[in-house]
């Protein structure tokens, strides 16, 4: 029996946004492993390091919150403002652990 694939739906008019299939077991434990190795050889990255790819994330975020704030609009029908605020709220915890993170 094949399963049928995950669809995102505009919360509206019920349209279908994207859909994915869903992965096998085999592609389940290649992902498991690869983040697993991800994991391994970044978890002794130093703070400093750390520090600046929170703060290259936060300035992503800024750059394109309209852009990402329309997507949270599409796929759960938060209103556009809401998603904005969504954005910036994460940005901000960005910039708030990558000065205090070490604290």
């Amino acid at each position: 029996m094949k399963s049928r694939p995950v669809q995102s739906l505009h919360p509206y008019s019920q349209s279908i946004h994207y859909q994915v299939d869903f992965c096998s077991n085999e592609q389940v434990e290649e992902l498991l492993t690869t983040a697993e190795k991800a994991f391994l050889l970044h978890r002794n990255t130093p703070l400093a390091i750390r520090v600046k790819f929170l703060l290259q994330l936060q300035m992503l975020l800024e750059k394109d919150k309209k852009k990402l704030a329309e997507l949270i609009t599409l796929e759960m029908g938060k209103p556009l403002l809401e998603a904005i605020s969504e954005i910036e709220k994460c940005a901000h915890l960005c910039g708030f652990y990558a000065e205090n993170g070490a604290t």
